[in-house]
């Protein structure tokens, strides 16, 4: 049971409390950014742009943690 919850965390170089803050906080900020999308259909003069600045970041970090995790696993293949 405990290798479910720290496989992943591990192969991304994290400990679990690493990466679950990670997850709390970039869920967050997606739930917000959501948020604000949804005020925005129903009033397009509000938030024009806030989404955008928030998932644009997020996407850019996010994707920077998946290079991470491939190229240390590429490296981890390459030790074998």
């Amino acid at each position: 049971m405990k290798k479910l919850f720290l496989n992943h965390p591990q192969h991304a170089g994290e400990t679990f409390w690493v990466h679950f803050k990670f997850a709390v906080w970039a869920g967050l900020r997606m739930i917000v950014a959501g948020i604000i999308c949804i005020i925005h259909a129903f009033c397009p003069f509000l938030f024009e742009h806030t989404a955008s600045k928030i998932i644009i970041p997020l996407a850019k970090e996010l994707s920077s943690r998946v290079d991470t995790i491939k190229d240390s696993k590429k490296r981890k293949n390459e030790r074998k």
